[in-house]
């Protein structure tokens, strides 16, 4: 089988929805939104407070501080705080922050997905993954 007809993996999937899909749908929402609907939205929803519910969720699924998943849902935050707010914002939503943690329960999801497929890879290699961030081993 081709690599173009094979299926994608799971972290495939999740990757692409990171890194792809998510920019897509912010770069799309900024050109159809208007920059002071944006910018209203933001003030009733402040960057600071998003990344206080991101805490809270990571923290409700006991999901630890020093854990390559932390580290990987609190970056992927600021990706989810924009797409949060044009989102809302083209459909006229006020639930932010539902919306948010919405957004980051899925970014649990990606980032698991991610790294059990790491973690296989490495196992199947013989290897040993070092978390930089956190200066020992997973």
């Amino acid at each position: 089988m081709s690599a173009h007809n094979r299926r994608m993996t799971e972290a495939e999937r999740a990757r692409k929805q990171k890194d792809v899909y998510l920019w897509a749908s912010i770069n799309k929402a900024k050109k159809n939104v208007k920059a002071d609907i944006i910018e209203e939205y933001q003030k009733c929803f402040p960057a600071e407070r998003a990344y206080q519910i991101a805490d809270q969720v990571l923290r409700y699924k006991r999901i630890r501080n020093n854990s390559i998943i932390f580290n990987e849902c609190m970056s992927d935050a600021g990706a989810l705080y924009l797409y949060t707010i044009c989102r809302c914002a083209s459909a006229g939503y006020i639930h932010f922050e539902n919306y948010f943690k919405y957004m980051m329960n899925i970014a649990v999801i990606w980032n698991w997905e991610i790294e059990r497929e790491i973690a296989v890879f490495c196992r199947n290699k013989g290897l040993k993954r070092v978390n930089v961030d956190t200066d020992h081993r997973i």
